[in-house]
């Protein structure tokens, strides 16, 4: 037993699980406001927007609110902490008006904030006045590269514990975006450290009435499409530039005609595979679902693209096969994809609340037919069903066969015993 469980140590830390909890939340999208200087400003409300970019990087808005309610003019000293990443264009304001920022050391600022734990490297500050009463937005904006954890799939963190260090007990509204062109259901992964709720476009949000210590916002994100067309362009030959090309720019047309002349001399496995995959999308893309289908079961299983990517292209094909058999409707067969979907935890958690509302679509009675098609029988029903299918023929041949010698011994010595009265009644 215990050569069992040193096994299993060394294990997971020979195949570390990538989960959050594994991840010190270092603010990898930034961090918020912190009041380094003036007692008695009382923090209001706090909105933070967050734009993920096409190109991998992710804007930052925060506005908070910040109120003087006493008798007296307060100076407020107000910074960001710039730790592990660049803040790029970094741009503050207390309304109405601009202010400019400085670049610090941590050393001189860390120290300034009762209770603060982390080391932080640098900070961006500046400062105003708050006269007695006074209510005043304190802005920021920056730009980060978004943070890269393995092939494909990045990190959204954004540090929230800065809330604790103000006073006052403020209404916390988070925000994300991401590029209309871009996004896509399959983008997301299945991890979120606080759970939002979905708005349109994939907009996620947060209301957060109390902020607990060390929380951070966090959850990854893979930009399929993008990483689809970076590993094409980096296997591509002559032949296959111009097809991929027309993919990227949405020409679907040209790639059906330059893709079918293609495949029929290949020049090698992975580009045949490659533009099969580009040919089925390009199908559905101009409306042809039934050759879609037909190429995504040509390719289905083969590994198409790199490890990291390859688990959210499948995803990206189980999409675009919903869509098909909804344009067919062939709404029996889209409908158990869909529950395959919306019970498989490897799919995020917007993944599997669009498959519930895409079920929500299909008429009721192909659901009634498909459930009562596929409803696995139990008790009786199901020993009867097995019983009439065979499947216990040979239990029933040797029950019997023993049924018939019990019988036949059990009938003799009933004669036996018969026998021996009529020789003692003589």
């Amino acid at each position: 037993m215990k050569k069992i469980l040193i096994l299993i140590v060394i294990m997971i830390f020979i195949f570390p699980i990538n989960t959050f909890a594994k991840i010190e939340p270092t603010g990898w999208t930034g961090h918020g406001l912190y009041m380094i200087q003036g007692d008695g400003l009382i923090l209001r409300s706090v909105n933070i927007s967050i734009s993920i970019n096409s190109d991998q990087t992710a804007t930052i808005e925060g506005e908070y609110e910040v109120e003087n309610n006493t008798r007296e003019t307060i100076h407020g000293f107000f910074g960001v902490p710039e730790h592990e990443v660049e803040l790029m264009n970094f741009k503050s304001w207390i309304t109405p008006y601009a202010y400019n920022n400085k670049k610090i050391s941590g050393n001189s600022i860390n120290k300034q904030i009762k209770g603060l734990k982390s080391d932080y490297k640098n900070w961006r500050t500046w400062a105003s006045p708050f006269k007695s009463g006074d209510k005043r937005t304190v802005i920021f904006t920056y730009k980060v590269e978004n943070k890269l954890l393995s092939d494909s799939q990045y990190l959204i963190s954004y540090q929230m514990d800065h809330i604790n260090y103000w006073q006052g007990k403020p209404s916390v509204n988070v925000e994300v975006y991401f590029d209309s062109e871009e996004v896509k259901i399959y983008n997301f992964g299945n991890q979120f450290s606080i759970k939002p709720d979905l708005g349109e476009d994939f907009t996620l949000k947060w209301d957060l009435n109390n902020v607990e210590e060390n929380s951070s916002i966090d959850f990854d994100y893979y930009p399929v499409d993008f990483e689809i067309l970076n590993y094409l362009n980096s296997i591509s030959t002559d032949r296959t530039k111009e097809i991929i090309s027309a993919y990227k720019y949405k020409d679907y047309q040209k790639v059906l005609e330059l893709s079918k002349e293609y495949i029929k001399t290949p020049e090698n496995d992975k580009l045949q595979k490659g533009i099969y995959f580009i040919l089925a999308d390009s199908y559905l893309k101009e409306g042809s679902p039934e050759e879609s289908l037909i190429i995504y079961k040509l390719i289905e299983g083969d590994t198409i693209f790199y490890q990291g990517i390859q688990e959210k292209v499948d995803q990206l094909i189980t999409y675009n096969k919903t869509r098909c058999y909804s344009i067919l409707k062939d709404y029996k067969t889209q409908y158990r994809l869909l529950k395959e979907i919306r019970n498989d935890e490897s799919y995020s958690f917007i993944y599997r609340d669009w498959a519930e509302n895409q079920i929500n679509k299909i008429p009721k009675e192909v659901i009634q037919e498909v459930d009562e098609e596929d409803r696995v029988p139990e008790g009786l029903e199901k020993f009867r069903l097995e019983l009439i299918d065979g499947k216990y023929n040979m239990e029933i041949l040797v029950i019997s066969g023993v049924i018939i010698v019990v019988s036949t011994i059990f009938s003799i010595i009933i004669r036996k015993r018969k026998d021996k009265k009529f020789l003692f009644r003589k």
